[in-house]
């Protein structure tokens, strides 16, 4: 259960912190966008009462036609059951390269 005033952080360069409900589902809206067919694949998850940390492996095809191949880190905090942040960062270069078409000069 998020709480509805969580605050989601993507730590990319230049983004700013995302907070509640319907910014959070904009956001991730957006990120299903430029990668519509995106894998979260679990490669560690560590927990206690009040946080976990999760490593994923992103992977698919963009909307561009790019693969996709990105290290991806989750750090939720967790307050009253509720999350109450969450600070998410990906591997910078892969991320930028991600949409771009197979093939694409950089």
């Amino acid at each position: 259960m998020r709480g509805p005033d969580a605050t989601i952080s993507a730590r990319k360069p230049r983004q700013d912190p995302v907070r509640g409900q319907a910014a959070i589902r904009e956001a991730a809206a957006g990120m299903f966008e430029l990668v519509p067919e995106l894998a979260f694949d679990l490669v560690s998850l560590r927990f206690g009462e009040d946080f976990w940390v999760v490593q994923w492996k992103l992977s698919g095809t963009s909307a561009a036609g790019g693969a996709v191949d990105i290290d991806f880190a989750d750090f939720v905090l967790v307050e009253n059951g509720a999350v109450k942040e969450k600070h998410s960062y990906v591997g910078g270069v892969a991320m930028q390269a991600a949409p771009a078409p197979t093939g694409a000069a950089s």
